[in-house]
């Protein structure tokens, strides 16, 4: 999990009263993945999804304070997708950047709806952030990977990493040649890789460093707008406090439901 700031507030419970006010009080089946607080991305299950679309984009017209985006859950011709209902002054490599970590989600027990929070957020479900998962902000994707034994490189790597490049990593540092995987090997973490792990590196950064000049800079505009008071609810205890972005590790770039939750999405739904 990860810890986060405790200075501006999404307001979860508003959302959830407009939405039963649209759909009606028994329309959500959970929120928060089923606990009481709330991580940076709030996701929201409905009873029924065919009102995925109109549920999000009315959500979204409302313009509830310390939101960045919100997606919703699509379901055609057996292929589950995410698409946006709307994104608060958001430039195009920032959206391509939520479609990515949205789409990590796709599948019949991700959320209908995300909230995805501006950083430095955190939701109404709880007082403060106690080490949850994380969401699509910069606070919640940058993490901290250390490597150490046999082979491996010392020093400090700028390479963008996902959570599905650790296992082919681990298995290319016990001798064994990945095979089919998502992911890829990050070369730079070895004192001797292997040229193809290197072109397959190169060409996987060319993305992955878009993502993460995004998030970047999304979370620097995100603090510049606290600082000068300009989003809702911030709550500005001193001025270094105010002037520092928690980058806290937690998190993980694939944003994973429990068993249980996946049991009870489709139980309640027959």
């Amino acid at each position: 999990g990860m810890i986060q700031s405790q200075t501006r507030v999404f307001g979860k419970d508003g959302v959830v009263s407009f939405i039963r006010g649209m759909l009606g009080q028994k329309s959500i089946i959970l929120t928060n993945g089923g606990g009481k607080g709330g991580p940076t991305m709030t996701p929201i299950w409905l009873k029924d999804p065919a009102q995925n679309g109109r549920t999000a984009i009315a959500i979204f017209n409302k313009h509830f304070a310390n939101v960045s985006a919100i997606y919703y859950m699509t379901h055609v011709g057996g292929r589950y997708a995410y698409k946006m209902a709307g994104c608060e002054s958001c430039p195009p490599d920032l959206k391509a950047t939520y479609d990515y970590l949205l789409s990590t989600e796709a599948g019949p027990t991700g959320e209908d709806i995300a909230i995805l929070q501006r950083e430095n957020s955190r939701n109404s479900g709880l007082d403060r952030m106690r080490g949850r998962h994380g969401g699509a902000d910069w606070g919640s994707q940058h993490i901290t990977l250390i490597m150490s034994g046999p082979g491996i490189s010392p020093g400090v790597s700028h390479h963008p990493a996902r959570l599905t490049d650790i296992a082919p990593t681990i298995e290319r540092a016990m001798g064994i040649v990945p095979h089919a995987r998502d992911g890829i090997v990050l070369a730079d973490a070895f004192q001797a890789p292997v040229a193809a792990d290197v072109a397959a590196q190169t060409r996987s950064d060319a993305t992955g460093n878009v993502y993460v000049n995004a998030l970047m800079q999304r979370a620097q505009h995100d603090v510049v707008l606290e600082r000068r008071g300009a989003l809702a609810n911030a709550v500005i205890t001193s001025p270094e406090e105010s002037s520092r972005l928690p980058l806290v590790a937690g998190g993980a770039l694939s944003i994973g439901m429990l068993f249980v939750l996946v049991l009870v999405v489709v139980e309640v739904r027959r």
